[in-house]
């Protein structure tokens, strides 16, 4: 019988069937441009096709930071040598749509030169996109061979060239016929740069130095972007001829407004628009009829800014220089829908004044405004308002019907709020040393907030959130129609602690709660979902027993003891769910379940 089964079993083995030696060779080319080279490599034992793919693939990616081996010095040489070792089993002329290389410049040996060698492969194999990045800490730039130099700036395939940490002191003039993508990191640059070709659209500077004047020809360019750590001298750059110009980024440029001027009004296409720290500046003027967003930051000079721009939607400003005197007008700007203003001396008048015009405006932040103290805004079409910091607001009115997200960052236990909204989500980020324990103060600005849906409370202590039993007793609960209520802890802030106190509170605070949620940082939410019977049929039928006589006798609002019906808790630990357990089953005068059980 034994040998009966085990010929049956056998017969019935199917033979094996290789799946991958199948699969075309695009197909597994896709796949292994989707890993890492390292990764990539291991798939070679898989089959014959494999290796035979990954020695054609159009994707060569090779980064010393892959490997932890690879950071010493003779892992530094083992990855030169596994580099070329790749390169040498490959076939010329295969063609190449991407080739990238990440090494430290510091251990690459000026005699044998590897990474020349691949990026000289790279450009012969009319590599597509070239990625070339030699940073390191020192901040010490590598300098190709002028062979390898020229070829990579007169390759006639490359469409997308980016560069990091490399010296192009000898670079004035790039005319590469086909690129469209230029991207310079971290690079030394010489004087005076010039380029011109027309299939470019993208131009982007980040972190490089020495350069005083760019003049940019390119009819279809669509983005410029020039970013720098330090504040430069003065520079210089022409942007005249581009046309198609969309996108354009200046960041701790030492540009002059009479040369912005002159580049914005020749940019007729232009949409976005960022300055950032450029201080040389003392008044702007943006004049525009296609731009829509407008980004100014860090002007420490400047005095007044003008913005006339019929289609902008969103507009922030902001500065690191507290106490501003920029004077901010927003001029036939009517279809703005984003208005961020930060450190900026405008008066209670001049939100509202500003407000009322853009019938359009959708979200509203104001930061550091310390002239603000008492603003008052009608407006329908407002759906986010946001208030950090402005530590002299003491009334803030806002109806509008469509606002359903407010965040207040503050001390603003002595501020009114009267936000008429029906559906509204509230942050409170509560600040200042006063908020450590309860207080009368901060259960009125509480109340402001009994009409939103969802109510979030984030303060130093949860400790000023638990009020003790002669202030229940004397005050009416502040949040009695709120039913979805979220805690928010702070590092200094626990829940697990005190955490039957703060329950206890918070259904205090909030009588008919359904849900509460305690949001820790780098934890899982936990979260206590409550269900009631039909309290207000149960009042009025007189089925309150003996048992509730003995809670909330003196009140004219009775608590949640007498309605709870079941419970559910998400996510807390066994101990935390015991002591909860134990507390709503002592409380609890009608609880029928509790889940888990």
């Amino acid at each position: 019988m034994k040998r009966k089964i085990s010929e049956i079993s056998t017969d019935c083995i199917p033979e094996e069937i290789d799946w991958i030696s199948g699969l075309p060779d695009h197909i597994i080319h896709i796949i292994l441009s989707s890993l890492s080279t390292k990764d990539a490599t291991r798939t070679t034992v898989l089959s014959k096709i494999f290796k035979s793919a990954w020695d054609s693939l159009p994707v060569l990616d090779f980064d010393s930071t892959y490997s932890r081996n690879w950071s010493t010095v003779s892992g530094k040489r083992q990855f030169l040598e596994y580099m070329q070792g790749c390169i040498q089993r490959r076939a010329n002329n295969l063609g190449l749509l991407k080739f990238r290389l990440q090494v430290d410049p510091i251990l690459l040996d000026p005699v044998n030169c590897a990474a020349d060698e691949a990026i000289a492969y790279a450009i012969l194999n009319k590599v597509r996109e070239l990625d070339l990045s030699f940073n390191n800490s020192l901040n010490l730039c590598y300098s190709l061979q002028p062979a390898v130099f020229s070829a990579v700036f007169s390759a006639k395939t490359v469409k997308v060239l980016k560069l990091n940490g490399l010296d192009l002191k000898s670079l004035d003039h790039v005319n590469f016929p086909s690129i469209e993508e230029l991207n310079l990191r971290c690079c030394d640059m010489g004087n005076k740069l010039k380029i011109s070709t027309d299939r470019l659209k993208i131009v982007e500077f980040l972190y490089c130095v020495g350069m005083s004047h760019i003049d940019v020809c390119s009819s279809n360019l669509t983005t410029f972007s020039y970013q720098l750590i330090q504040l430069s001298n003065k520079c210089k750059i022409n942007l005249k001829a581009c046309k198609s110009l969309k996108n354009l980024i200046l960041k701790r440029v030492g540009l002059t407004s009479e040369c912005l001027k002159a580049n914005l009004s020749m940019s007729v296409l232009l949409e976005n628009l960022k300055l950032d720290g450029c201080d040389k500046f003392e008044d702007i003027c943006i004049t525009s009829s296609s731009l829509k967003t407008l980004e100014i930051r860090d002007f420490a000079r400047l005095k007044k800014i003008v913005v006339v721009a019929v289609n902008l939607e969103s507009f922030v400003f902001g500065t690191y220089i507290m106490n501003s005197e920029c004077d901010i007008k927003v001029v036939d700007c009517k279809f703005l829908k984003v208005l961020d203003i930060s450190n900026a001396p405008i008066t209670d008048g001049w939100v509202e004044k500003t407000v009322s015009k853009l019938r359009f405006l959708e979200h509203l932040k104001l930061s550091f405004c310390f002239l603000l103290t008492k603003i008052m805004v009608y407006h329908d079409a407002l759906k986010g308002l946001v208030l950090i910091d402005c530590i002299n607001l003491r009334e803030v009115e806002f109806h509008s019907r469509n606002l359903t997200s407010f965040r207040y960052i503050g001390e603003g236990i002595h501020s009114k709020f009267c936000i008429d909204s029906p559906a509204l989500e509230a942050d409170l980020i509560l600040k200042g040393a006063f908020l450590v324990t309860p207080s009368r103060e901060l259960r009125d600005l509480l109340g402001f907030f009994d009409h939103c849906k969802t109510l979030a409370i984030a303060c130093r202590s949860m400790q000023c959130l638990i009020f003790p039993k002669d202030l229940r007793e004397r005050l009416i609960p502040p949040l009695y129609d709120i039913k979805h209520l979220r805690i928010v802890s702070t590092i200094c802030s626990t829940v697990s602690n005190n955490l039957i106190e703060l329950v206890d509170a918070l259904l205090w605070l909030s009588p008919l709660l359904e849900t509460i949620t305690f949001i820790s940082p780098f934890r899982q939410n936990k979260s206590l979902k409550l269900e009631y019977v039909n309290t207000e049929a149960f009042e009025e039928e007189g089925m309150l027993g003996v048992e509730d006589q003995f809670c909330c006798h003196k009140l004219l609002i009775k608590c949640w003891r007498h309605f709870l019906k079941k419970i559910s808790m998400e996510n807390f630990k066994a101990s935390d769910q015991m002591k909860l357990k134990k507390y709503f089953r002592q409380q609890a005068i009608r609880l029928e379940s509790i889940t888990p059980p």
